[in-house]
């Protein structure tokens, strides 16, 4: 062993506290050599050493590396881009999976000294960053859950005039939109037991015709009843805000965890005016039918 190579061995000794693998590469010449305390990367049968760095990770990145991923070493990694990187200083981490006990587990290849000054070789560090990788992944999906959920929640708050989210053996909630107007009727954003505060808000808001039928709906027990049968129930009464009625349609909606309940109110005012324009309407044209009928009985021609 040459005087190089036993002081690379004492620096690599000292970096593998944090690598599984340590490449000393020679840029003038190509030789190359590694060191590893890791018995799994052992396990892989690389040759420690050779006369030439780049021909050989192409052979070996054939044997280990997953299919999907021998394009970085066999394309991407040529030697003088990787040479014209690290004077630039511009080698970004390479990340990538080696089979290890025919499992893919993914690790990174990162520049530890570059070439600088009259150094003619560089050292590479090999880390395994599989919970690393796959912890950062999971924090993707939980981002892209957590979007999907604000796009779901934020255009059910364009179609209700407010929502409610309760947790089913608490019976605390937290209000997850509503409009101005809602807000005026002041029911707490959040609270310790929604039906309590529900039936509160009746006794004050609600029409007096409605409000026993309304009453009896806000119970955690009953509202589990009525979805016991399926994924949603509805029902329409009257609210009076400042001397005006205005009708409203209550939604309840069993979360998909079983363990919450939606709550969603819309103002259906528009709804039923429309409803009993057309009752109005289907009204005349009976009448209408009626007198014409009654008219042709006493004539030959109208």
């Amino acid at each position: 062993m040459t005087t190089q190579e036993k002081i690379f061995r004492k620096i690599a000794q000292a970096l593998l506290v944090d690598y599984t693998s340590v490449y000393y590469v020679n840029a003038a010449t190509n030789e190359y050599f590694w060191y590893s305390v890791d018995p799994r990367f052992h396990a892989l049968n690389l040759e420690q050493g050779g006369d030439d760095f780049f021909r050989d990770i192409v052979r070996d990145c054939k044997k280990v590396v997953y299919p999907g991923d021998q394009h970085i070493f066999i394309d991407d990694i040529q030697k003088d881009r990787l040479l014209a990187e690290m004077k630039k200083g511009t080698m970004q981490r390479i990340e990538y999976r080696l089979m290890i006990d025919g499992a893919p587990v993914w690790h990174a290849l990162r520049l530890i000294r570059g070439l600088d000054g009259d150094a003619d070789y560089f050292v590479l560090g090999v880390k395994n960053i599989d919970a690393e990788y796959r912890q950062r992944e999971n924090e993707k999906e939980i981002e892209r859950q957590r979007e999907i959920y604000d796009q779901i929640t934020a255009s059910l708050a364009g179609q209700y005039d407010t929502l409610y989210y309760i947790d089913i053996d608490t019976n605390t909630y937290v209000e997850i939109s509503s409009t101005d107007e809602y807000k005026k009727l002041n029911v707490p954003a959040t609270g310790s037991d929604f039906f309590a505060e529900s039936r509160r808000s009746i006794r004050k808001y609600v029409h007096p015709e409605d409000q026993g039928k309304v009453m009896r709906l806000h119970y955690k027990d009953v509202m589990l009843n009525n979805l016991k049968g399926g994924s949603s129930f509805s029902m329409a009464w009257r609210l009076v805000v400042n001397g005006q009625v205005k009708h409203i349609r209550h939604t309840e909606i069993m979360a998909r965890d079983k363990k919450h309940i939606i709550v969603c109110i819309k103002n259906i005012d528009s709804e039923v005016r429309a409803s009993l324009a057309l009752k109005e309407d289907q009204k005349k044209s009976v009448t209408y039918t009626q007198i014409a009928e009654r008219l042709a009985s006493h004539y030959d021609l109208i």
